[in-house]
């Protein structure tokens, strides 16, 4: 048989998968060269290299012990007074609240994505490591919290209090302070967190912004002790506390000076998914996450924008993975809550290397979406999920196809869950990527990460520290 008569007994399926509306095992572009097979090995990773891989060394924790670090050499080479604590407490309480606003935020990003990509290999991997910068925000709290005990024990010792009523009333706003600091603590911890994540969000919120407010009465009774109990300006002002809860109070206030409210159109492809679409008016730019709300007060949640595939507009991609998303796919608003600026992904890192591999496990394609168009360099992607064009609808599967030449999309509901790590590393070879952006549930991108950066090859995820 003849190559023509060959290419027209082939079914539309096997000519043009991209357009095919069955669900396929793994779907591909046709010619394309095949996976390496399953069941070849996996090198295995020196013991050195699964040890510093570990999650317990994670650049996020060795952040943690980095500031903790510095905090204690701070302690052991100063004579502890009044001046140094309040100086430590003070300046661990601002850049608790500095490295968590979104022009900061920005700024780390931009600063470590610019380094070129002449600069060795390991600095590389190094700077893409900067979405874990909130470990720096958990040491400064940390240490902020045993400072704070350290200045309340001097007060107490003291004994001034004891005579002095504005020193008991210094006291007591320092306890109460304390008492706020703790219970924002136990709510961060990472079992409340997963458990209850709205207890997390609010004991932040509402006991942040009490803490702040107790402490600005606090620096004013501080003023009136230092005035001789007469209120003096020259001593509020003269304080380095009045100007770090100056600073603390303009990054708490502005994203909440630039609340708006934007309307939204709703899509569905199926029931699990809802696609809405911000009106024009809303442009953030592309590959940056916004936060969202239905109500302001309540609860807040982080999505990566998407273009809106030719269209002046924006797309959201949101799944049912709690309550709130439940809820929101099954009645969606017309309208939600737009807190601040949009937001430096994590996906930046990307501006590091050369050619870069997305792995998206469900609803994660949406985060590797937000800048697939937009960049010059060639991408790939390996997409794991179940029902991928009943779930997600074809138009999507066809857009990433179209857009990603180089994607394999396997459908678990008839090939079943991959081994994940050997997944990556086979596709790592056959796209001769450079590095590697996992997106997907907590457990699968750490198993990723480490699997792979184990293995020598530069790999990302989220952190889920938000």
């Amino acid at each position: 048989m003849n190559a023509p008569a060959r290419a027209a007994d082939r079914t539309e399926e096997e000519r043009n998968p991209a357009r095919s509306g069955t669900s396929l095992g793994t779907i591909s572009l046709p010619d394309s060269p095949p996976l390496i097979p399953f069941d070849a090995p996996l090198p295995h990773p020196p013991l050195w290299q699964r040890i510093t891989k570990h999650r317990w060394f994670s650049h996020y924790n060795r952040l943690i012990a980095i500031v903790l670090a510095a905090n204690l050499i701070v302690a052991l080479t100063n004579p502890v007074d009044d001046r140094l604590v309040t100086t430590a407490y003070m300046v661990n309480f601002l850049v608790t609240i500095l490295i968590r606003h979104r022009f900061v935020v920005n700024a780390i990003f931009y600063s470590a994505t610019s380094l070129p990509r002449w600069a060795p290999l390991r600095m590389r991997q190094l700077f893409g490591k900067m979405y874990q910068y909130g470990g720096i925000h958990v040491g400064a709290a940390l240490s902020a919290l045993v400072w704070f005990c350290v200045h309340i024990g001097l007060s107490v010792r003291r004994g001034a209090w004891r005579a002095d009523g504005l020193a008991f009333t210094d006291l007591a706003l320092l306890i109460s302070v304390l008492v706020l600091l703790v219970v924002i603590v136990l709510g961060a911890l990472p079992v409340v967190r997963s458990r209850w994540h709205n207890v997390f969000e609010r004991t932040h919120r509402f006991g942040g912004w009490s803490a702040l407010a107790v402490l600005w009465a606090q620096t004013v009774v501080v003023a009136f002790e230092a005035g001789g109990h007469a209120f003096s300006l020259t001593a509020l002002l003269s304080g380095a506390q009045f100007w770090v809860l100056l600073v603390a109070t303009v990054c708490v206030v502005e994203p909440w000076v630039r609340l708006r409210r934007v309307p939204i159109t709703v899509e569905r492809p199926s029931s699990h998914i809802a696609v809405l679409e911000f009106d024009a008016r809303y442009n953030p730019f592309h590959g940056s996450t916004s936060a969202v709300s239905v109500n302001p007060l309540v609860e807040w949640h982080s999505f990566a924008c998407i273009d809106a595939h030719g269209r002046p507009a924006t797309r959201v991609f949101i799944s049912r993975a709690g309550d709130w998303t439940g809820r929101f796919v099954d009645n969606p608003p017309r309208s939600l809550w737009i807190k601040g600026g949009p937001g430096r992904a994590f996906r930046d890192v990307e501006r590091l290397f050369g050619k870069v591999l997305f792995v998206c496990t469900g609803s994660g394609i949406g985060p590797a979406m937000s800048g697939f168009k937009y960049r010059t360099e060639p991408q790939a992607l390996v997409w794991v999920t179940r029902s991928p064009r009943k779930t997600y609808g074809d138009a999507l599967v066809d857009e990433i196809l179209t857009t990603l030449p180089e994607s394999i999309v396997i459908d678990t509901r008839q090939s079943g869950k991959p081994d994940m790590v050997k997944l990556c590393y086979q596709a790592v070879q056959r796209f001769k990527a450079d590095a590697v952006i996992c997106v997907a549930n907590k457990e699968v991108t750490w198993s990723v990460v480490s699997g792979l950066e184990s293995r020598g090859i530069p790999a990302f995820g989220p952190v889920w520290d938000s």
